[in-house]
């Protein structure tokens, strides 16, 4: 006979012995094991939490609320501030940090003599309010013309689409696709780009084309797009063609506009 401690299994390979009690003590160890686990992530859930979080992501999600005017400024304000801190964490982590402030100019073959308005004077942000989305009043960018004539979207000496180039380093928060003529969208096809360093937010509007995607981190000269006519405004034919850009400064998760007219005039 075996002694009381030892226990027998069989099986197709022969007869096993085995002690019963350390059998007992391995499945006591895996319990504690799985019960100290299970207690950790709930008294220290955080960093588990906000690892899985997508800040550009959840970012897109809101601006969208934003936009369609869904959510309240309060509410949307709050998110926006922790949002950004995650933007900034994450792009640290996965980006280098350029050294050139100097912005570049966002249409490929074009330069600042594009720029509609006199001196600048298209910049008009007076009763504008990043939260009133879709619906917001003044012109707080520049509109920057391309050479065509007949509004095939094309430029007039290349016979190419204009490529748009992101002015800034940063990440990709948002892009609308696909835009109809029956949407209300004024930007039409668009991309927000957020540069964490300078805590700017950067806007192109009426794209055709757009090569980018939510995420994924740009740096400054990267091809995101190329000028089209779409949105409410741009798409009629009194209208001629151009990109809509528009830069923000977030102050404490608030975007504000500045006028990047000086900046857009010392671009390379």
């Amino acid at each position: 006979m075996l002694p009381p401690e030892f226990g027998v299994m069989s099986s197709e390979f022969g007869v096993f012995k085995s002690k019963v009690s350390d059998s007992i003590t391995r499945i006591k160890n895996l319990f504690l094991i799985i019960l100290f686990v299970s207690t950790f992530s709930l008294f220290f859930p955080s960093e588990s939490i906000s690892s899985q979080i997508d800040p550009a992501s959840e970012w897109h999600l809101l601006y969208i609320k934003i936009r369609d005017r869904l959510i309240q400024k309060g509410e949307a304000l709050s998110k926006l501030k922790e949002l950004e801190a995650l933007l900034k964490e994450f792009y640290l982590k996965n980006s280098e940090k350029e050294l050139d402030e100097r912005l570049c100019f966002p249409l490929k073959g074009y330069s600042f003599h594009f720029i509609g308005g006199k001196g600048g004077n298209g910049y008009q942000p007076q009763g504008y309010d990043f939260f009133d989305g879709n619906d917001h009043k003044g012109h707080p960018g520049h509109d920057i013309f391309i050479r065509d004539k007949n509004q095939d979207g094309l430029d007039d000496v290349t016979g190419e689409p204009v490529k748009v180039l992101s002015a800034s380093p940063g990440i990709v928060v948002s892009i609308n696709l696909d835009w109809k003529p029956s949407s209300p969208l004024r930007g039409g096809n668009y991309i927000w780009i957020f540069e964490p360093i300078k805590s700017r937010y950067y806007y192109y509007a009426h794209l055709n084309e757009v090569f980018v995607k939510v995420g994924q981190i740009v740096s400054k000269g990267d091809r995101l797009g190329t000028v089209g006519r779409t949105g409410v405004n741009a798409y009629p034919k009194k209208s001629p063609t151009h990109l809509h850009f528009v830069v923000h400064e977030s102050i404490n998760g608030y975007p504000k506009p500045i006028n990047p007219y000086t900046e857009l005039i010392q671009t390379h």
